[in-house]
């Protein structure tokens, strides 16, 4: 982890459960991931994603994550910002996400970095210095994960 870090939230993961792909966590690729998104798409996409500090239990249920982000600025959720913060916010957010879009036809990295694009709800958006930052990717309710049709209707309603 960078010394510039802001610390965002710690997440119990109770009541989540993390993707795996192909035998990977999403969440045990972020460095690899991060560094690639960094040289194709540039810092600022990169930064979209916050740096999971993962602290797992034996049953995965007792763990915990906590969440940094190289932004500057106070941190807010992007529910809590007001409209016009937030209507920035969200454009970000969308060019971003379609610009990571943009590598999910890798098939070297496309498949596990599509967990990436999943979150358990709009509280774990968060806007630092304007800019959004994700918490809590690659994390879905326990039970959606495992089941296509849940997986794309949650996702659609946190999209």
């Amino acid at each position: 982890m960078s010394e510039q870090t802001v610390f965002l939230v710690k997440t119990g993961l109770a009541g989540l459960e993390e993707i795996e792909v192909d035998g990977h966590l999403a969440l045990d690729d972020y460095e690899t991931f991060s560094s690639t998104i960094r040289r194709q798409l540039g810092a600022d996409t990169a930064s979209l994603f916050a740096e999971p500090i993962v602290t797992r239990s034996r049953d995965r249920e007792s763990g915990s994550v906590a969440w940094y982000t190289s932004r500057r600025g106070q941190p807010r959720r992007l529910v809590e910002c007001d409209s016009q913060e937030r209507a920035a916010a969200e454009a970000l957010l969308r060019t971003r996400l379609d610009d990571v879009a943009g590598l999910l036809d890798d098939p070297g990295i496309g498949p596990r970095l599509g967990a990436w694009l999943h979150f358990p709800s709009l509280e774990d958006v968060w806007v630092v210095g304007g800019q959004p930052v994700l918490t809590n990717w690659g994390m879905l309710p326990v039970g959606v994960a495992r089941d296509g049709d849940q997986r794309a209707e949650h996702y659609a309603s946190t999209m």
